[in-house]
Order: structure tokens, then sequence, then C-alpha cells
């Protein structure tokens, strides 16, 4: 009985930091005003030189962090992910040439990297402990409405504190950052699996976390396709829909106000329709993450200004729904003493394309004068590859 209660009690304060932290992490201020600020002092070669650089750092640095929060904890592996975004938001606010760009970018990409595997591990641990992993992607959903809902406050209020300071929104969202942290603290780490650290077992866990995603036929068709899917929609949620949007003339305060309305809802809609667990089923999501994609990317070229907003909008639909939905499928398959590792092995895929894209996107975008041209072949590339894969983990699914 004294169990029992010990395990409400463990999920119930788990459950309500993550809601906590997930409130803080949201406030990105700087989401519509990063570019133009950016390009005040950046040359477009530059600022995509910056860009690649965070997921760069982020590549080099998922296998190292992942295995880190597996063998010292996720809480602290979190906390210490929400510091760095503080510091390094601190350096993109007062950065005024490319070498304080470049310390920004490896900040963050630092930051990124420790807490990409921790707190996804550090959640669905939290949840199996008390034996409810099942109820992975409607916790994850619930979190995720959180973070859009402050993200599109955050969005519009930062869109139009760029009028007032420039440098404002990113000041805003590093004391944000720092809050999160404080607020992390609160985490009671799960004891599934713990180990004790020590350079041997770092080691062993670093190759067990690689291992953890290619131990079955399906366990890599699965990563793949999660890899092909959150490439694809991340970039653009992270990077190219300001670009775009900046690039075809909307203001920052234009860009905040559309953002916000997409997000809520988005959330909203994702939240609804994962609530009715009967609708979304491991066979329809496999079909729909490549449909969503295509549909909403490989038109833009053509598309006016106005026009391309409701493209946008359905692919940061996607990149939201691929954390609730695939994550959950993905987690289903590793175990909980490589969970971290192996998230961040998929992450470290995951930023390796948005690396090769964004690096390859400047004379690409140069040449056909603006950056619609990056959606349509994204779009075009899912074609040939993020759905046939999809198709296949359908019929497999079909077949069970």
């Amino acid at each position: 009985m004294r169990v029992k209660k010990y395990q409400q009690q463990f999920l119930k304060r788990n459950v309500g930091t993550f809601y906590l932290t997930n409130g803080f992490a949201s406030l990105i201020f700087v989401a519509a005003t990063w570019a133009a600020y950016e390009l005040q002092y950046l040359t477009f070669s530059q600022l995509t030189i910056a860009e690649s650089l965070i997921m760069f750092t982020q590549l080099v640095m998922e296998l190292p962090t992942g295995a880190l929060a597996d063998m010292i904890g996720k809480k602290i592996t979190v906390i210490i992910s929400h510091f760095l975004r503080s510091a390094s938001m601190l350096a993109f606010a007062f950065a005024d040439s490319f070498p304080e760009f470049v310390l920004f970018a490896v900040l963050l990409g630092l930051g990124e990297a420790m807490g990409s595997g921790a707190g996804e591990a550090l959640l669905f641990d939290t949840l199996k402990q008390v034996g409810i992993e099942k109820d992975f992607s409607k916790y994850s959903s619930k979190f995720g409405l959180i973070f859009q809902i402050g993200l599109a406050i955050s969005v519009i209020i930062g869109g139009f504190m760029d009028l007032v300071w420039f440098r404002l929104p990113a000041i805003s969202y590093a004391v944000a950052s720092f809050l999160a942290g404080i607020a992390s603290i609160r985490f009671i780490e799960p004891t599934i699996d713990t180990q004790k650290f020590t350079l041997k077992n770092y080691i062993l866990q670093t190759k067990n976390g690689i291992k953890e995603i290619t131990k079955s036929s399906y366990a890599k068709k699965i990563s793949l396709f999660y890899v092909l899917v959150s490439g694809t929609t991340w970039i653009v949620a992270y990077s190219f829909k300001t670009i775009l949007l900046t690039d075809l003339g909307f203001t920052s305060p234009q860009i905040g106000i559309f953002q916000s309305l997409a997000r809520v809802v988005g959330s909203i809609l994702l939240f609804r329709v994962i609530s009715k667990t009967k609708f979304i089923t491991k066979k329809m999501a496999f079909y729909l993450f490549p449909i969503l994609i295509i549909i909403s990317m490989t038109p833009v070229y053509w598309l006016s200004k106005w026009a391309t907003l409701p493209f946008v909008a359905v692919i940061m639909l996607a990149s939201s729904a691929r954390w609730s939905v695939l994550s959950g499928y993905t987690n289903e398959v590793f175990s909980s003493k490589n969970r971290a590792t192996a998230i961040s092995t998929l992450s470290m895929a995951v930023s390796l394309i948005f690396v090769i894209v964004m690096t390859a996107s400047g004379p690409i975008m140069e040449f056909f004068d603006g950056a619609p041209i990056i959606f349509t072949i994204l779009g075009i590339l899912a074609v040939v590859t993020t759905l046939p894969m999809g198709i296949h983990l359908a019929r497999y699914h079909s077949e069970e």
C-alpha cells in the first residue's frame, strides 16, 4: 500500500514538473524574429552556416550526452540542457559578428543534444515505473499542447518586443530557459535500470544504445521511418518556415501571429485526435505522415505569398505530431537502460539530415532566388523515400 502511494506521488510530482518546465521552455520569444535579427549582421550564406553549426554540434554530441543521461541520470542532464540554452540565448542577444553567432550556435547545439534524448526518456521511464507506458502518446500530446500554447503566445509577444528593442526577445527567452532549469530540479529520477557511472560502463552504454535501434528488422525500419519524417519536418519547423516567411516579405509581428494561430489550432486538433485512441492506429500513422509531408511541401514553389500559409501550417502540424505519435512507437521498441542513448542516436541522424540540407540550401536558394524551392525539393524527396517506407510499415501492421 505504501509502495502504491509512493508511485502515485512520484507520478504526480514528475507530471506536474513536466507541465511547469514545458511552460517555461515554450516561451521562445525569438521564434518569429531570429532570421531578421541575424540578417542585420550576417550574409545569407553565414546565416545558413550558423544554423548548420547548431545541428552539427548536436549531431556530434548526441551519443555522448545520451549515454551520459543513461549513466548519471536523465534529471541532471535535463537541468543542464536548460541552462545551456539560457547561456546560448544570452550570447545570441548580444552577438553582432559572425564569430559571436558561432559561439551561440555551439552552446545551443550542446544544450539541444543534452535535452533531446534525456527529456523523452525521463517521461517514458516515469510512466513505465508506474506501469502506464502505453499512455506515453497521451501524456506527450498534453505536454505538447502546453508547449504549443506557450510558444504561440510567446511568438506574438516576441514579434512586438522586437519593435521595442530588437535584443529583447532573445533576452526574454534566456530568462525563460533559466527558469525551466530551476523548475527541473523538482523531477524525481526513475529507478528503472540505473547503473553506476564508470568510463567502461559509459563506453559500453554508447555501444548498446547504437545496437538498440538495429536489434531487430522492425526496430531498423521504424527507426528509419522516424528519421525520415523527423528530418523533413524538423528542418522546416526549426528554421525554414521562418526563413520562408521572412523571404516572402512578412513582418515579425505577422510571422508571430501566423505561427501562434497555426500552433494553437494544430495542437488542439492533435490533442483531440490522439485522445481518440481508436482513430489513430499505427497503420494509419504510417500512411498519414508521408502524405502530409508531400501535399504540404511539394506545391510551395508555385504558390503566392498568402497561399503559402496553410501549407506551412500543415507541415508544422506534422512536426508536432511526430513527437507525440512516432516517439511513442519507437520507445516501445527500446529498453529502458538504453532508451536515452537510442533516442539520441535517432536525433543524431535527424541532425545529420538537417546539416546536409541546410548547408546545401544556401546555393540552391540563391540560384532559385528564394526559399520556396527547398520545400518543393523536400516534398519530392519524400515521395521516393518516406512514402515507400510508410507503406511497408503499414502493410506490416495490417498482417498483425
